[in-house]
């Protein structure tokens, strides 16, 4: 009886995997010209499945259910498209889609920032995205000088190479990076983690604002930063396609060129992409921004197989390379120092395998696994006696195992395991040639820091009450190890070694530290109309602090920072209420936003006041609020405006936090000139910052003001032609972003930067 049972169970399982499943294949095209539209998503609402159109407009669903289904169509600059439609058994041929122009930005676009693919404003989660065309048209180094641009969000600048981001108050060790899917894991001072990475190469950017560490672990208490790169779909028939962008801006005579080559065809697909850019010394009003060039050169390549029309595996490498990059901030930094990465790079090897239709409940099966490497060797001169020598590899290898469910018609499920480690190896050498004389230490012990999560979230569509519900859970284990460490470690003294008594305050013993954390969201988007939404999202977050916040020895001939074993994790819960409104001539989003936290880690100022050492806070709060629209007011001229406000109060000293971004905001109006170029202009503006935390200078208000053109498309026979040109701080305004202080001053901002780009593609 039993092996009966038995082979009932496996028959039935066996049917559940090989039920039979329909194909979907259809073709999208312009409603007014008749062409085909390459590049539009296409979206299986109910089973999150996301294809691309090729070059022809020709999309294929290898592999659907019979059922019916909710299929969006969305592409930039069209509206919008949306259809109801029932596959069975033997599929559905040819659906012909054609899509309207758009002249107000898609808020219906996909994303992927909740794990799994989602039509944005369908979200409860504040999401803001930047696009393939934003970031071709502009010639930004760095992701964070894009992410920077958008509401909430706040660029950090070491210099014009080395930058960083802050979210709604928080930055670095708060805000999680991801690339393709693999978290970046480096140091949290002068990190440069996203100006590691090709922006030539890059197909979007999405950054989560809030704590988010239901679904991606620790880190997240400020919000997500992912970054997707350029990968082509399956066609038709076999495909070749490409492109070549070059660029040039004058304010620091900076050349930037990038080749993008695809291939496919109905069972294969591959990429390969590089670049070069390099850039002298910035201009800034009145003189020059000595020590602020660099050089760097990127190669890329990704191939994916259709082993069946269920099965699907996909590789990556990646490889980011700087040279001489100058950075004149830092404030580990003396003041005259001169201080550079003679190296730093990143290399990544990333795979993953999808089983799709496991089961009728089953949808999606995925694996992917990566490791990634970052080496970093600094040189600081901190005068012509004295040579500092840090340098460190940062090794992180994880894995990620995620299944898709979806049970009935309203709960879509998503469960997995996420699992990362980083293993910190580095020394840090001090030559004094007057005293013929080394010193060599640990900037950080050798250690590792190991993330073990167990996650789940049920997305629940009640489409008659026009309410989406997001319920989220995850539980981790966090394991810290570090080697004992003496500091300094040895000197060498006219050739001899000497092992010195150790150093109290920056010698750490050896370490073996568990932390274990429950962390949840609950969201809710309601539609009122069609037209407008409210949007609820709570999250109840943690970090665990890095292993330089717990043992970092920072003392490169200035100010001097020290780590702290005795850390507890960050924890935190964040509040966030918004509205949104969407017709085709107006668009407007509010959020107004709270984040509560104990003990908070920051810089606590020690005796005497060039010591700094790693303290938790209490109790922090956080709050603020965000606003953006656009509203197309004639024919095809939009006004675009946003604003955004966040104040961070330690609520048991009543002492502000350090490292708050004023109120600001930014204004633009763009419109076309005989259906030849479009024109934007803009204005950012930044309020005084008098709110500071002690020993933090304030800055004063600004604005500046830019203008940027965008040439049509121009068909060369073989291949297009578009061309992008504009001037960035027209006036050459000189002024200083209060998150850039350093140094016990500010960091002056580029001025006026005339730039061009073109670029060809086929």
């Amino acid at each position: 009886m039993k092996i009966k049972t038995s082979l009932l169970l496996l028959l039935f399982a066996a049917a559940q995997i090989f039920a039979q499943s329909g194909k979907l294949n259809g073709r999208v095209f312009d409603n007014e010209t008749k062409q085909p539209l390459d590049r539009a998503t296409i979206l299986i609402e109910q089973t999150k499945n996301v294809v691309v159109s090729d070059e022809k407009g020709v999309f294929t669903f290898e592999s659907v259910r019979p059922g019916k289904y909710k299929i969006n169509f969305s592409r930039l600059g069209y509206k919008t498209v949306t259809k109801e439609i029932e596959i069975t058994d033997k599929g559905i041929e040819n659906i012909e889609v054609g899509m309207t122009k758009a002249v107000l930005p898609l808020g219906e676009t996909v994303v992927v920032s909740a794990r799994t693919f989602s039509v944005k404003d369908e979200l409860p989660l504040p999401v803001e995205t930047v696009d393939a065309e934003a970031i071709e048209k502009d010639v930004n180094y760095t992701v964070s000088d894009f992410a920077g641009a958008e509401p909430g969000v706040n660029l950090i600048r070491d210099g014009i190479w080395a930058t960083a981001v802050n979210i709604r108050g928080l930055s670095k060790q708060n805000v999680v990076y991801q690339v393709d899917g693999n978290r970046i894991e480096t140091s949290t001072n002068i990190a440069a983690g996203l100006s590691l990475i090709d922006v030539n190469d890059i197909s979007k950017i999405e950054i989560v604002k809030g704590g988010l560490s239901s679904l991606y672990g620790t880190g997240a208490t400020g919000g997500v930063v992912n970054i997707f790169t350029k990968a082509p779909s399956y066609s038709d028939g076999f495909q070749f396609g490409g492109s070549l962008i070059s660029g040039y801006s004058d304010v620091n005579e900076g050349t930037s060129n990038g080749m993008n080559l695809t291939a496919s065809s109905r069972n294969w697909k591959a990429k390969i992409s590089g670049s070069y850019r390099k850039a002298g010394d910035t201009r800034i009003p009145g003189g020059t921004l000595t020590n602020s060039g660099f050089t760097d050169y990127s190669f890329s390549a990704s191939a994916g197989f259709l082993i069946t029309d269920k099965l699907s595996v996909k590789g990556d490498y990646q490889k980011f390379e700087a040279k001489d990059v100058g950075l004149p901030g830092g404030a580990p930094f003396p003041q005259n120092s001169t201080a550079s990465y003679p190296l730093s790079s990143r290399e990544l090897f990333s795979g993953e395998i999808e089983y799709a239709n496991v089961s009728k409940s089953l949808l999606k099966l995925k694996l992917r696994g990566y490791r990634q490497f970052i080496r970093r060797e600094a040189e600081i001169i901190a005068n012509p006696n004295v040579t500092v020598a840090p340098s460190a590899d940062h090794t992180t290898i994880g894995a990620l195992l995620q299944s898709d469910w979806l049970f009935g018609k309203n709960h879509y499920v998503i469960a997995g395991i996420d699992s990362w480690q980083r293993k910190y190896e580095g020394e840090r050498t001090k030559t004094i040639k007057s005293l013929n004389k080394i010193i060599v230490d640990k900037p950080v012990p050798n250690s590792s820091f190991t993330n073990l999560g167990f996650f789940a979230q049920d997305e629940i569509r009640l489409t008659e009450m026009k309410l989406n519900v997001t319920l989220g859970g995850r539980y981790d284990f966090i394991f810290v190890k570090s080697d004992e460490t003496q500091n300094p470690n040895y000197i060498i003294s006219d050739g001899n070694i000497i092992v010195p008594p150790a150093n109290p305050d920056a010698s750490y013993a050896a370490a073996d530290v568990t932390n274990k954390s429950f962390s949840g969201n609950v969201g809710a988007l309601y539609g009122i109309t069609d037209a407008l939404s409210l949007s609820f999202n709570s999250a109840y977050a943690f970090r665990s602090p890095s292993l330089e916040e717990r043992f970092q020895y920072i003392d490169l001939g200035g100010i001097i920072y020290l780590g702290n074993p005795e850390l507890q994790p960050e924890k935190s819960i964040s509040l966030d209420l918004g509205a949104r409104y969407n017709s085709n001539r107006l668009r407007l989003s509010v959020n107004g936003f709270a984040n509560f936290f104990n003990d908070l880690v920051i810089d606590d100022v020690a005796i005497p006041d060039s010591l700094y050492r790693k303290e938790n806070v209490g109790e922090a709060r956080l709050v603020g609020f965000e606003l953006s629209g656009d509203y197309n007011f004639y024919s095809d001229f939009v006004f675009s405006a946003s604003l955004s406000f966040v104040e961070g109060l330690n609520t048991l000293t009543d002492e502000f936090l350090p490292q708050m971004p004023p109120l600001n905001g930014r204004a633009g109006f763009s419109f076309p000139i005989a259906n030849m170029l479009n024109v934007d202009l803009s204005a950012v503006f930044f309020a005084d910052h008098n709110k500071t935390a002690p020993n933090e200078n304030s800055t004063p208000g600004y604005a500046y003001y830019n203008v940027e053109f965008t040439s049509r498309a121009f068909d060369l026979g073989l291949a297009k032609l578009k061309i992008y040109a504009g001037v960035e701080n027209v006036f050459d305004k000189a002024y200083k972003n209060h998150l850039s202080t350093y140094r016990d001053y500010s960091l002056t901002e580029p001025g006026r930067n005339i730039y061009g780009k073109i670029k060809i593609y086929w």
